[in-house]
């Protein structure tokens, strides 16, 4: 192996590499791989090429001669090759002659090959290129033909054979993403405050990866490309609503919250457990250290007292790059909280006509189970301020049980009735803001729930739905 030089500059990265590039039939082609996130990757000068090899192709008898081309796509020479630079072990005694191209800057070369021996078609044919000059992250090729004139070299016609093969290509080094899990549910009989199997629950897997592919990406000077070679810090954002994993003050949610609640555990799709603490958490995004590759799983711990949102966290991983490397943040879609069950949301119940500034019209809500099996009925009502306070059927008024059978719908419910048991469930709880109207999820622990917003006209002869 030729001594490898390093050089950086402004303009360019000099590379030193890397094994024979192979055109042989049969044989396997040697490619270097570089990371397309290395600076200036469209202005790479390798110092020490890969040398081509091929067989000649063709016989040349003794005391006659032919031409050897080679054309080179998106890359130049950038040292002049000589009538040394072609060479072919099967003889010894060939004799070539540098015809044109060849120079500094060029993208091609012909030589005229002689031997005082018959060379077989078979014969070896190595050109030591040397340094070259990449001139763009499209992959470098390599061409060599062999011609029976000067003038069909010259012109590219008339070929008695080519072989083509590719020197050098780019591909993306560093890689993060999502790797699929499967949540616990978000439980509708614990009024969506825990989860099915308690307050912790993954939200979700990811991987960090150098060269995921295992192609064999080669960093600048030579070797295979490493996370530290690129990467000197990354964090890991993952945006989401975190209300239920804020601290509790007497048993109240706060508006504080505790960075350990949510941890990376090594390992993709795991078991939530012991891990490494977030670095940061807020009601709306939470910060991981992201220093090795790896994958891991997050887990978030929540109150239980707070519903838990259904959701899809969305990831944003930022590393900073090392010196003559240029790298961007990479997103990707962890997990989704969903709840067992389904619920449908009604944005607009109006306001109960029994209060001492009371609604205009009156509201009635209907639920209808459409599943073939039984569950039970809550409900999760908000007021325009954004307070909440979740209730089962069975709180209100004319009800003793929240199960609803199969294919059943329940008598048409008053807003009225539904508030007094918000009110009861938490005597703090009112209508407020402007419009003083509520909004009601409908949550039943089985597919297919239906409710419909009833309202009647002032004068009771008219009902809409809405």
């Amino acid at each position: 192996m030729k001594k490898k030089l390093l050089a950086l500059s402004v303009a360019s990265i000099v590379a030193g590499q890397a094994a024979a590039l192979d055109l042989t039939p049969g044989n396997p082609a040697g490619t270097v791989v570089y990371a397309s996130e290395t600076t200036n990757a469209g202005s790479i000068t390798v110092a020490d090429s890969a040398d081509v090899t091929s067989i000649l192709g063709f016989s040349i008898s003794k005391n006659t001669s032919k031409y050897l081309r080679y054309d080179f796509t998106n890359m130049k020479l950038g040292a002049a090759l000589t009538a040394g630079s072609v060479t072919s072990a099967a003889s010894g005694t060939e004799t070539a002659t540098l015809s044109a191209g060849g120079a500094i800057g060029s993208d091609f070369v012909i030589f005229e090959l002689t031997d005082t021996a018959d060379l077989g078609n078979t014969a070896d044919i190595t050109l030591a290129l040397g340094q070259v000059h990449i001139t763009n992250t499209a992959s470098t090729t390599a061409t060599y033909a062999l011609y029976e004139t000067a003038a069909d070299a010259t012109n590219k016609t008339g070929a008695l054979y080519t072989a083509s093969g590719t020197l050098h290509s780019f591909a993306q080094a560093l890689t993060f993403t999502r790797v699929a899990t499967t949540p616990d549910a978000i439980d509708v009989a614990q009024d969506s405050t825990k989860f099915t199997t308690g307050v912790t629950n993954d939200m979700g897997s990811y991987t960090i990866a150098v060269d995921a592919n295992a192609v064999g990406i080669q960093k600048v000077g030579g070797g295979a490309i490493t996370y530290g070679d690129m990467v000197t810090k990354a964090s890991i954002a993952i945006a989401g609503d975190y209300s239920a994993v804020q601290d509790l003050t007497s048993g109240v949610p706060d508006g504080t919250f505790t960075a350990a609640n949510v941890v990376a555990v090594a390992g993709a799709n795991v078991a939530c457990g012991a891990g490494t603490a977030a670095t940061a958490l807020t009601a709306s995004s939470t910060t991981l250290d992201a220093g090795a590759v790896g994958s891991f799983t997050v887990c978030q711990t929540v109150n239980g007292v707070s519903i838990i949102p259904e959701q899809t966290f969305a990831a944003t991983y930022t590393p900073t790059a090392a010196l003559g490397y240029t790298l961007s943040p990479q997103d990707a879609s962890l997990s989704t909280h969903s709840k067992n069950g389904s619920s449908q949301t009604l944005n607009l119940a109006l306001t109960p006509t029994n209060l001492a500034q009371p609604g205009v019209y009156s509201n009635y809500i209907r639920v209808t189970n459409g599943s073939g099996i039984a569950g039970d009925v809550s409900m999760v009502i908000y007021n325009d301020d954004g307070d909440s306070v979740s209730i089962d059927l069975a709180d209100v008024a004319g009800y003793t049980s929240s199960l609803l059978s199969g294919q059943s719908s329940t008598p048409i419910i008053s807003i009225n009735d539904i508030y007094a048991a918000a009110q009861a469930a938490d005597p703090t709880f009112a209508v407020t803001g402007a419009s003083r109207k509520l909004r009601v999820i409908v949550q039943g622990e089985f597919q297919g729930i239906d409710a419909q917003n009833i309202s009647v006209s002032t004068d009771g002869t008219t009902f809409f739905t809405f």
